[in-house]
């Protein structure tokens, strides 16, 4: 009897242990605005920790946005495609911090455009105005993608002209 027991649990455990676990956006904020004012706190804080924590890892790439990517139809791994967000993803928010640090979050504008893929809706060229201590006032799209699965928002790509 105990060995029928035994056995069931191990089943049971091997059964849970080896199913694919779902995952989701860590850290992800609730709308695209929340998003912003998260990464500008971090800018104005010069917070890199914070900034990476609302950006993309690989693992949520992998699992949730690439498998609705047309690029996954066209034959690049996701290995490959995250490979060449890799520079892009090291150098951005460092450049972020130094330039933006003295600016002040103004608003954000609307996305030039929102692409739709499945589960994932991905918002492009984000324009961000922000205003410099003697007011200047200056707009970049340094957010070239935002990415919502399931509505939760994280940082997906950001370059700088």
């Amino acid at each position: 009897m105990y060995i029928y027991k035994f056995l069931l649990f191990f089943l049971f455990l091997f059964f849970f242990s080896c199913s694919e676990k779902t995952i989701e956006f860590a850290n992800g904020e609730k709308s695209l605005e929340k998003l912003v004012n998260s990464i500008t706190t971090a800018i104005k804080k010069n917070d890199e920790p914070l900034f990476r924590q609302k950006m993309i890892t690989k693992k949520e790439f992998i699992k949730l946005v690439y498998p609705h990517l047309p690029e996954k139809k066209s034959g690049i791994s996701g290995i490959d495609y995250w490979g060449l967000m890799i520079p892009d993803m090291i150098k951005g928010p460092r450049r972020a911090l130094r330039k933006f640090a003295n600016y002040e979050f103004v608003k954000i504008g609307q996305p030039k455009k929102v692409l739709h893929y499945g589960e994932i809706k991905i918002y492009r060229d984000i324009p961000i105005t922000f205003k410099k201590d003697d007011n200047e006032i200056s707009t970049s799209e340094i957010f070239k993608a935002i990415v919502e699965y399931k509505g939760s928002f994280k940082l997906f790509n950001i370059t700088f002209e």
